[in-house]
């Protein structure tokens, strides 16, 4: 990582206590995670970088939605890092 970079700190809750935390738990914490954050925030800049640890695939919410086998965007991977999920979501609520 860029040696100008700052991270950030994030939260997450656990048995109804907030725990904070800095990136390096998302890259080495085995746990599924869900990202969410206002527009704008960042989502998809963090997405990205955890996406380019060994074993992590990334994949927008809307291609995944699409792809006739979604196991072929994961491929050697053994993590999936999706990206705009709310996007998906919110265009499949305005098309109702």
């Amino acid at each position: 990582m860029n040696d100008n970079y700052l991270q950030r700190r994030h939260w997450y809750v656990d048995h109804l206590s907030r725990v904070t935390v800095t990136e390096d738990l998302l890259r080495t914490d085995p746990r599924s995670k869900v990202v969410l954050a206002e527009a704008g925030m960042g989502k998809s800049t963090l997405l990205e970088q955890l996406s380019g640890m060994p074993n992590y695939a990334f994949c927008a919410a809307r291609k995944l939605t699409l792809a006739p086998d979604p196991s072929q965007i994961l491929g050697d991977a053994d993590t999936i890092v999706i990206d705009a999920l709310d996007e998906v979501s919110a265009r499949w609520e305005a098309a109702r």
